[in-house]
């Protein structure tokens, strides 16, 4: 679903349909959306302090309004399982430049599969179009953060006003 938010109140209105700030109050809620979803085809192999990212899970965006209107929040939901106990993950969204941590999380078992929901208000993006990134990374490089065919991976991308 893509939606441009409106600069100006349009005209021709019924008297009394509704005000003028329910109508800029429900015309603000809806926003540039777009919503990336795998299921199986994202991978990784996170072994370093650096951020990674992750192959397959990557979406183009289009930020149609400018910095001083809008920002972008994502969401994200990746899952992966550590080979080895007790280490701090940090997701990321990248818009190519600029690394936005959305989560850090301890994984603290081995072999388990984990959700690790998180968000971030990206700010002081221009109008353009970008190509988001999930990334990934360790507090220490000891063992490997894996995402493989059996985890699934979604972000969820929304321009809101500022």
């Amino acid at each position: 679903m893509t939606a441009i938010l409106p600069l100006a109140i349009p005209s021709g209105l019924p008297p009394g349909a509704f005000s003028t700030t329910q109508l800029l109050s429900a015309l603000r809620s809806v926003s540039n959306l777009t919503l990336f979803g795998t299921l199986s085809g994202a991978s990784a192999a996170v072994t370093g302090t650096a951020y990674t990212s992750v192959t397959g899970a990557s979406q183009s965006f289009t930020k149609t309004q400018g910095s001083s209107l809008t920002n972008v929040l994502g969401l994200i939901i990746p899952s992966a399982f550590k080979a080895t106990a007790t280490n701090t993950v940090s997701y990321a969204i990248s818009d190519g430049t600029t690394d936005w941590t959305a989560v850090t999380f301890t994984y603290n078992t081995t072999a388990e599969h984990m959700q690790t929901p998180g968000g971030v208000l990206m700010t002081g993006l221009a109008a353009a179009a970008y190509t988001m990134t999930l990334r990934a990374k360790m507090a220490t490089a000891s063992g490997t953060l894996t995402i493989n065919t059996d985890d699934t991976v979604s972000m969820l991308l929304m321009e809101v006003p500022v």
